[in-house]
Protein backbone atom coordinates (compact mmCIF):
# COMPACT_ATOMS: atom_id res chain seq x y z
CA UNK A 1 0.00 0.00 0.00
CA UNK A 2 1.03 3.45 -0.58
CA UNK A 3 2.83 4.87 2.64
CA UNK A 4 0.91 8.02 2.17
CA UNK A 5 -2.60 6.37 2.11
CA UNK A 6 -1.47 4.02 4.82
CA UNK A 7 -0.86 6.91 6.98
CA UNK A 8 -4.05 8.68 6.42
CA UNK A 9 -6.05 5.40 6.67
CA UNK A 10 -4.42 4.88 9.68
CA UNK A 11 -5.41 8.40 11.60
CA UNK A 12 -8.87 7.83 9.72
CA UNK A 13 -9.27 4.69 11.85
CA UNK A 14 -8.70 6.66 14.88
CA UNK A 15 -10.80 9.50 14.38
CA UNK A 16 -13.32 7.07 13.06
CA UNK A 17 -13.63 4.56 16.48
CA UNK A 18 -16.50 6.43 18.21
CA UNK A 19 -15.06 7.80 22.14
CA UNK A 20 -16.99 6.02 24.62
CA UNK A 21 -18.10 9.36 25.39
CA UNK A 22 -20.46 9.70 22.53
CA UNK A 23 -22.49 6.55 23.90
CA UNK A 24 -25.69 7.12 25.05
CA UNK A 25 -29.21 5.80 24.48
CA UNK A 26 -29.76 6.10 20.33
CA UNK A 27 -31.91 4.53 17.87
CA UNK A 28 -31.70 1.69 15.50
CA UNK A 29 -32.00 1.63 11.63
CA UNK A 30 -34.35 -1.21 9.61
CA UNK A 31 -31.41 -3.52 9.89
CA UNK A 32 -30.92 -3.55 13.63
CA UNK A 33 -27.63 -1.55 13.83
CA UNK A 34 -27.39 1.62 15.79
CA UNK A 35 -28.28 5.13 13.38
CA UNK A 36 -25.18 7.62 13.38
CA UNK A 37 -24.13 10.69 11.75
CA UNK A 38 -21.26 12.63 10.97
CA UNK A 39 -20.60 16.57 10.69
CA UNK A 40 -18.34 18.39 8.42
CA UNK A 41 -17.82 22.11 8.93
CA UNK A 42 -16.57 24.80 5.81
CA UNK A 43 -15.57 26.95 8.62
CA UNK A 44 -15.69 27.21 12.58
CA UNK A 45 -16.76 31.17 13.30
CA UNK A 46 -13.86 32.60 15.84
CA UNK A 47 -16.28 33.14 18.94
CA UNK A 48 -17.11 29.35 18.72
CA UNK A 49 -14.92 26.91 20.98
CA UNK A 50 -13.34 23.68 19.36
CA UNK A 51 -14.69 20.98 20.73
CA UNK A 52 -18.31 21.94 20.38
CA UNK A 53 -20.69 20.62 23.45
CA UNK A 54 -23.78 18.80 21.70
CA UNK A 55 -27.20 17.62 22.82
CA UNK A 56 -28.67 14.37 21.90
CA UNK A 57 -31.17 13.14 23.98
CA UNK A 58 -30.92 14.97 27.17
CA UNK A 59 -27.09 14.30 26.95
CA UNK A 60 -24.23 16.67 26.75
CA UNK A 61 -20.79 15.33 24.60
CA UNK A 62 -17.99 16.70 23.41
CA UNK A 63 -17.13 16.47 19.83
CA UNK A 64 -13.99 17.60 18.05
CA UNK A 65 -14.88 19.23 14.06
CA UNK A 66 -11.85 18.61 12.22
CA UNK A 67 -10.49 20.43 9.20
CA UNK A 68 -9.78 18.43 6.60
CA UNK A 69 -11.70 14.70 7.87
CA UNK A 70 -15.03 13.92 9.37
CA UNK A 71 -16.32 13.79 12.87
CA UNK A 72 -16.34 10.71 15.11
CA UNK A 73 -19.94 9.15 14.59
CA UNK A 74 -22.56 10.58 17.06
CA UNK A 75 -25.32 7.94 17.64
CA UNK A 76 -28.60 9.44 16.41
CA UNK A 77 -31.36 9.79 19.13
CA UNK A 78 -34.94 8.41 19.05
CA UNK A 79 -36.16 12.40 18.09
CA UNK A 80 -33.85 12.24 15.31
CA UNK A 81 -32.20 15.75 16.89
CA UNK A 82 -28.33 16.56 16.96
CA UNK A 83 -27.72 20.21 18.79
CA UNK A 84 -24.10 22.07 18.68
CA UNK A 85 -24.93 24.33 21.80
CA UNK A 86 -22.91 26.96 24.25
CA UNK A 87 -23.27 26.56 28.00
CA UNK A 88 -23.89 30.06 29.81
CA UNK A 89 -24.97 31.21 33.29
CA UNK A 90 -28.86 31.09 34.24
CA UNK A 91 -29.52 35.08 34.53
CA UNK A 92 -32.52 33.74 36.47
CA UNK A 93 -31.65 34.41 39.94
CA UNK A 94 -31.88 31.11 42.50
CA UNK A 95 -32.55 28.88 39.75
CA UNK A 96 -32.80 24.97 39.89
CA UNK A 97 -30.31 25.06 36.40
CA UNK A 98 -27.47 26.87 36.99
CA UNK A 99 -26.56 26.92 33.48
CA UNK A 100 -28.72 27.35 30.04
CA UNK A 101 -27.75 26.14 26.96
CA UNK A 102 -27.64 28.33 23.63
CA UNK A 103 -28.50 26.43 20.20
CA UNK A 104 -25.71 27.32 18.09
CA UNK A 105 -26.86 24.81 15.50
CA UNK A 106 -29.42 21.88 15.11
CA UNK A 107 -29.79 19.03 12.83
CA UNK A 108 -32.68 16.58 12.17
CA UNK A 109 -32.32 13.42 11.22
CA UNK A 110 -35.35 12.13 9.41
CA UNK A 111 -36.72 8.74 10.67
CA UNK A 112 -35.33 5.39 9.02
CA UNK A 113 -31.76 7.22 7.73
CA UNK A 114 -29.72 4.37 9.15
CA UNK A 115 -26.15 7.15 7.99
CA UNK A 116 -26.11 10.56 8.19
CA UNK A 117 -23.77 13.32 7.26
CA UNK A 118 -24.42 16.77 8.50
CA UNK A 119 -22.71 19.57 6.96
CA UNK A 120 -22.51 22.82 8.78
CA UNK A 121 -21.77 26.52 7.17
CA UNK A 122 -21.63 29.84 9.09
CA UNK A 123 -24.80 31.68 8.66
CA UNK A 124 -24.54 35.45 7.72
CA UNK A 125 -25.76 36.75 10.66
CA UNK A 126 -26.63 34.85 13.65
CA UNK A 127 -30.53 34.51 13.68
CA UNK A 128 -33.16 35.04 15.97
CA UNK A 129 -32.62 32.84 18.38
CA UNK A 130 -28.80 32.59 18.37
CA UNK A 131 -28.18 29.79 15.97
CA UNK A 132 -24.73 31.10 13.99
CA UNK A 133 -24.91 27.61 11.50
CA UNK A 134 -27.05 26.28 8.57
CA UNK A 135 -27.03 22.74 8.45
CA UNK A 136 -27.85 20.41 5.12
CA UNK A 137 -28.39 16.59 6.50
CA UNK A 138 -27.62 14.24 3.32
CA UNK A 139 -27.77 10.32 3.29
CA UNK A 140 -24.86 8.50 3.19
CA UNK A 141 -26.62 5.19 1.73
CA UNK A 142 -24.92 5.80 -1.81
CA UNK A 143 -21.75 6.95 -0.57
CA UNK A 144 -19.14 3.52 -0.93
CA UNK A 145 -15.44 3.21 -0.70
CA UNK A 146 -13.51 5.16 -3.86
CA UNK A 147 -16.19 7.49 -4.63
CA UNK A 148 -16.05 11.14 -4.33
CA UNK A 149 -18.58 12.87 -3.30
CA UNK A 150 -19.16 16.46 -4.90
CA UNK A 151 -21.65 19.60 -2.74
CA UNK A 152 -22.21 22.83 -4.31
CA UNK A 153 -23.00 25.67 -1.54
CA UNK A 154 -22.40 28.08 -3.93
CA UNK A 155 -24.90 30.08 -6.54
CA UNK A 156 -22.70 29.09 -10.00
CA UNK A 157 -22.74 26.17 -11.54
CA UNK A 158 -19.61 24.00 -10.80
CA UNK A 159 -17.89 22.21 -13.56
CA UNK A 160 -16.00 18.83 -11.88
CA UNK A 161 -14.02 16.59 -14.82
CA UNK A 162 -12.02 13.57 -12.30
CA UNK A 163 -9.89 10.86 -14.73
CA UNK A 164 -12.63 10.49 -17.94
CA UNK A 165 -15.63 11.42 -16.23
CA UNK A 166 -16.98 15.24 -16.20
CA UNK A 167 -20.01 16.93 -14.71
CA UNK A 168 -21.99 20.23 -14.27
CA UNK A 169 -22.91 20.45 -10.89
CA UNK A 170 -26.11 22.94 -10.37
CA UNK A 171 -26.19 25.33 -7.62
CA UNK A 172 -27.64 23.47 -4.14
CA UNK A 173 -26.92 20.23 -5.62
CA UNK A 174 -24.73 16.93 -5.09
CA UNK A 175 -23.28 14.39 -7.65
CA UNK A 176 -21.26 11.12 -6.58
CA UNK A 177 -19.18 10.03 -8.60
CA UNK A 178 -17.59 6.64 -8.44
CA UNK A 179 -13.33 6.96 -8.65
CA UNK A 180 -11.04 4.26 -7.43
CA UNK A 181 -12.06 0.88 -8.51
CA UNK A 182 -9.25 -1.17 -5.99
CA UNK A 183 -7.54 -0.73 -2.89
CA UNK A 184 -4.01 0.09 -4.15
CA UNK A 185 -4.09 4.04 -4.52
CA UNK A 186 -4.03 5.86 -7.94
CA UNK A 187 -2.65 8.75 -8.97
CA UNK A 188 -5.66 10.52 -10.93
CA UNK A 189 -5.77 14.19 -12.64
CA UNK A 190 -8.84 16.51 -11.89
CA UNK A 191 -9.83 20.01 -12.87
CA UNK A 192 -12.54 22.29 -11.17
CA UNK A 193 -14.15 25.29 -12.49
CA UNK A 194 -17.41 27.66 -11.96
CA UNK A 195 -19.37 29.36 -14.23
CA UNK A 196 -19.25 33.01 -13.47
CA UNK A 197 -22.71 34.51 -14.30
CA UNK A 198 -21.71 37.88 -15.14
CA UNK A 199 -19.63 37.27 -18.28
CA UNK A 200 -21.49 33.99 -18.99
CA UNK A 201 -18.32 31.25 -19.10
CA UNK A 202 -16.57 28.90 -17.45
CA UNK A 203 -13.78 30.39 -15.15
CA UNK A 204 -10.81 28.05 -13.51
CA UNK A 205 -11.04 26.98 -10.24
CA UNK A 206 -8.61 24.22 -9.25
CA UNK A 207 -6.52 21.79 -11.12
CA UNK A 208 -3.90 19.08 -10.00
CA UNK A 209 -3.69 15.09 -9.15
CA UNK A 210 -5.35 13.81 -6.19
CA UNK A 211 -4.95 10.17 -4.33
CA UNK A 212 -8.03 7.92 -5.18
CA UNK A 213 -8.71 3.94 -3.04
CA UNK A 214 -11.64 2.03 -2.31
CA UNK A 215 -10.11 2.54 1.32
CA UNK A 216 -11.04 6.11 1.47
CA UNK A 217 -13.97 8.26 0.31
CA UNK A 218 -13.55 11.86 0.16
CA UNK A 219 -16.12 15.18 -0.04
CA UNK A 220 -15.89 18.15 -1.50
CA UNK A 221 -18.06 20.97 -0.82
CA UNK A 222 -18.35 24.15 -2.98
CA UNK A 223 -19.17 27.29 -1.34
CA UNK A 224 -18.85 31.43 -1.84
CA UNK A 225 -16.48 33.30 0.57
CA UNK A 226 -18.50 35.90 3.05
CA UNK A 227 -15.16 37.72 2.81
CA UNK A 228 -14.49 37.68 -0.94
CA UNK A 229 -17.66 36.60 -2.57
CA UNK A 230 -15.15 33.73 -4.55
CA UNK A 231 -15.50 30.32 -5.00
CA UNK A 232 -13.63 27.92 -2.63
CA UNK A 233 -13.43 24.29 -2.67
CA UNK A 234 -12.83 22.50 0.55
CA UNK A 235 -11.27 18.72 1.07
CA UNK A 236 -13.02 16.43 3.71
CA UNK A 237 -12.00 12.89 3.98
CA UNK A 238 -13.96 10.44 4.77
CA UNK A 239 -13.87 7.19 6.89
CA UNK A 240 -14.76 3.42 5.24
CA UNK A 241 -17.23 1.98 7.88
CA UNK A 242 -15.66 -1.53 8.80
Amino acid sequence: MNYFLFVKFSILCLVFNCNPSLAQESSNDSTGKTRLAWFIQTSIPEEVENPVKILTGGEIQMLTLYESVASQPVPVPEDGIISIVREEPNPVPNAKDKVIYITLAKAVIPKGLGRALVIMTPAKKPSKDGMLFLTKVQALDRFKGGDFMYINLSNSRIGVEIGSQKKSIAPGSLEILSVATTKSAESIPYRYSYFQNEKQRWMPLNASMTIASTMQREIFIFGASQETGRIRCKGITFPIEP
